[in-house]
């Protein structure tokens, strides 16, 4: 654990955001009463402000994640084509 904290040096605090966020909606989804507060109190608001910053901006926030995700996976492909001496271009 400690090796990961280290390589990744703010990855892990994204991870336990998102347990925390997966546990918290798996105890509250058999409850109606939870997941109307979760709604209206995290969910309702979160919503709110990602349609005023889209509002606001004048790229596209969708490709700014888009482009995000993808390139991470080009530089591995990339990464990969150079440790393999251009295995996969022949390939293509």
């Amino acid at each position: 654990m400690k090796a990961f904290v280290l390589k990744y040096k703010y990855s892990h605090i994204w991870l336990f955001i998102n347990i925390f966020a997966l546990i918290l909606y798996i105890s509250c989804r058999t409850n109606r009463v939870w997941m109307n507060i979760l709604t209206r109190k995290f969910t309702g608001p979160l919503q709110v402000f990602l349609g005023r910053l889209c509002s606001l901006v004048r790229v596209s926030v969708m490709e700014i994640l888009t482009a995000s995700a993808v390139l991470p996976t080009d530089r591995k492909i990339r990464r990969a084509e150079i440790k393999s001496n251009g295995v996969y271009k022949k390939a293509i």
